[in-house]
């Protein structure tokens, strides 16, 4: 089995689900239509689910409902053999629309700008993985469609681990309901989603995992010095795609995985060296600058350690432009208050052609929803949900409390993710540096435990 996997980047979704029974005995909304597509030069038939789960709270009561988007293949004999995928984003406050409807699901956004927030346009994805595997997309609580009952308070379901145990509740659901707790069975998670990944497989060993797959991380090192090297690396193929460096008649994966040597050799070498003499400084400065595209002075002013926002910042100032922090082909004007993360270009959550007030910086406040037209369209002609005024901005669990200790933790432990002999791990993408359409070709994984065969 083949996944064609992408670089994904944190896109907070917020949207009003409308009036939730809360009464036990209510159905739960449920929408399903029928589709088909070409993949991988085959026309395949497939039905969409869209529907809410009711979540209980601690003391057996109804507490929120929780909106998945699925898709399942047509026309599959033994379904008990074929793979289902669970998929979500991270922030802590993002839903699973970048994974969704820029790299996995079977319609995407046609623009690749803003994550296709420019554009209304959606088109069928040709590089989707729902020929080899089933789909599930999931929104956690106060993301996407999902949301706390009337009256009912949602923090209790912000947290690392009650997260990760809200979501594994929503896996066993599906499963339950589908009748699939045979099949081969995935989780793929992007930014934060890779530690929301790491502790479902710790807290919720119960589901029988098959595999992980981190997304644009979980592959960060716990030292300094080792994570400096990858961020060059990510630097680096930002300023390949630019071409503010010399190619070299190199591909972007192949300059990636150049600069990644470099960083982890000589460049590793160099900063954790304290004897490094001005002139041995000045020489890897510049061995740096050819590869992430900054002036080996300001380089040797840093100390070779640049950060995400210098080279952001400085990249492209000759043009009068920024590029993106969660994909780095998007560009912005440069503005004197830019800050880095809210006004990405990449998210799209403030104008990328003008500047905020100097005294007025743009904020998580300032900003509040974006809407998504082509989401929203989507979902309410093609999916037939009721509820498709989808809005984009920052997650209402952006920085809340709860988080910190679990993701203090990183990313997902190697060791637990590969406890098992029937576990397979991989890790995609060029951690950032190019963006989701040209990444989705291409794989960049690693597998580290290979699973034998089914018991």
């Amino acid at each position: 089995m083949s996944f064609r996997l992408v670089v994904g980047w944190v896109v907070p979704l917020a949207c009003i689900v409308g009036a939730v029974r809360a009464a036990e005995t209510t159905p739960h909304r449920a929408a399903v239509t029928h589709h088909t597509t070409h993949i991988n030069g085959r026309e395949l038939s497939y039905t969409a689910t869209v529907a809410e789960d009711l979540l209980r709270q601690k003391d057996g009561s109804p507490g929120a409902a929780v909106v998945t988007i699925s898709y399942t293949l047509d026309g599959v004999a033994d379904r008990a053999h074929r793979p289902v995928l669970f998929a979500f984003n991270g922030g802590p406050g993002a839903s699973s629309s970048p994974l969704h409807m820029n790299a996995m699901g079977p319609r995407v956004h046609g623009d690749e700008s803003a994550g296709g927030r420019r554009g209304n346009d959606l088109v069928d994805n040709t590089s989707s993985p729902l020929d080899v595997t089933d789909l599930v997309f999931i929104d956690p609580i106060s993301t996407g469609f999902s949301r706390a009952l009337p009256g009912v308070d949602p923090q209790q379901w912000y947290g690392g681990k009650v997260d990760a145990v809200e979501v594994a509740t929503v896996i066993q659901d599906w499963l339950t309901s589908h009748h699939r707790k045979r099949s081969p069975k995935y989780i793929a998670g992007e930014s934060y989603g890779t530690t929301r990944a790491g502790l479902i497989v710790k807290y919720a060993p119960g589901l029988g995992l098959d595999g992980v797959i981190l997304v644009s991380g979980g592959g960060s090192s716990s030292d300094a010095t080792e994570r400096a090297a990858d961020l060059l690396a990510n630097m680096a193929v930002g300023a390949w795609y630019h071409r503010k460096v010399d190619r070299k008649g190199l591909t972007a994966e192949q300059f990636y995985h150049e600069a990644l040597a470099f960083g982890r050799g000589d460049y590793s070498a160099a900063l954790t060296n304290p004897n490094l003499t001005p002139g041995e400084l000045h020489q890897v400065a510049q061995r740096v600058a050819a590869y992430i595209g900054l002036p080996a002075a300001l380089i040797e002013s840093s100390k070779l350690q640049v950060s995400r926002n210098e080279w952001m910042f400085n990249l492209l100032h000759d043009r009068g432009l920024r590029t993106g922090l969660l994909d780095t082909r998007a560009t912005g004007k440069w503005c004197p208050n830019m800050q880095g993360g809210i006004d990405d270009p990449a998210m799209g959550f403030v104008p990328s052609d003008t500047c905020a007030p100097p005294d007025k910086p743009p904020t998580a406040a300032s900003v509040g929803p974006r809407e998504s037209p082509a989401v929203g369209r989507y979902l309410r002609e093609e999916l037939k949900f009721a509820d498709s005024e989808f809005t984009l901005g920052p997650g209402r669990r952006r920085g809340r409390a709860g988080h910190g200790a679990d993701h203090g933790r990183s990313h997902a432990d190697r060791q637990s993710l590969t406890a098992g002999r029937h576990f397979r791990f991989l890790r995609s993408g060029l951690g950032g540096g190019v963006g989701p359409r040209q990444s989705r070709n291409s794989q960049q994984s690693t597998d580290i435990a290979a699973p034998g065969k089914r018991s």
